[in-house]
């Protein structure tokens, strides 16, 4: 396990089919005082895609209570040329008064070490906004400069060019990665 400024702090992970009705609970409490002004998360834990069976949610405890999230999200992305099974990180958060001490980011640690560890992943791959993205660089992942199709709600294929896009290696290194368009193959995560 990493080592945090507290050490009562520690992490799970959960496939989706297997989530307990309390960890379900807990993670949408994180999600909705994290994110107060996504409404969608007072309801249910993602907002623009359903997790897949085997999506799985990592959790940082402090006394059998969520404090931080990290959603991974299994998927087979396409160029056109060939197919990458990446795993798609989201809903990074931890709690407000939480911040700062660390939970998150062992939350992404964990993923992080899943992505690689499982030999099933090609590449993590998220989408983040710039003030955050100076968070995921300190943990390896690494700016591409990409253009990303998705599904939209009117189920029409559009690009997403407002956010900053990063990988992190797992089975495939960096220098396999190329500069070219990718379909997501579904909506955005």
């Amino acid at each position: 396990m990493n080592k945090l400024k507290n050490k009562s702090f520690i992490t799970k992970y959960y496939l989706e089919k297997n989530l307990p009705p309390d960890i379900d609970k807990q993670i949408r409490n994180v999600l909705s005082r994290a994110f107060p002004d996504v409404k969608i998360f007072q309801h249910r834990r993602w907002t623009n895609t359903q997790p897949l069976e085997k999506d799985i949610w990592f959790v940082t405890l402090i006394n059998s209570k969520v404090i931080a999230v990290t959603w991974l999200h299994n998927r087979e992305i396409s160029n056109f040329k060939r197919n990458l099974f990446i795993g798609g990180i989201g809903n990074v958060c931890s709690l407000p008064e939480y911040r700062g001490f660390g939970a998150a980011k062992l939350c992404m640690l964990e993923a992080q070490e899943y992505l690689i560890e499982s030999q099933k992943f090609d590449y993590g791959l998220l989408f983040c906004g710039p003030q955050v993205s100076g968070f995921y660089l300190k943990l390896g992942w690494i700016e591409v400069n990409n253009t990303f199709y998705f599904t939209n709600q009117n189920n029409e294929k559009d690009k997403d060019d407002s956010c900053i896009k990063m990988i992190y290696p797992a089975k495939m290194s960096v220098s396999e990665w190329r500069d070219s368009d990718f379909d997501i193959n579904g909506n955005e995560w």
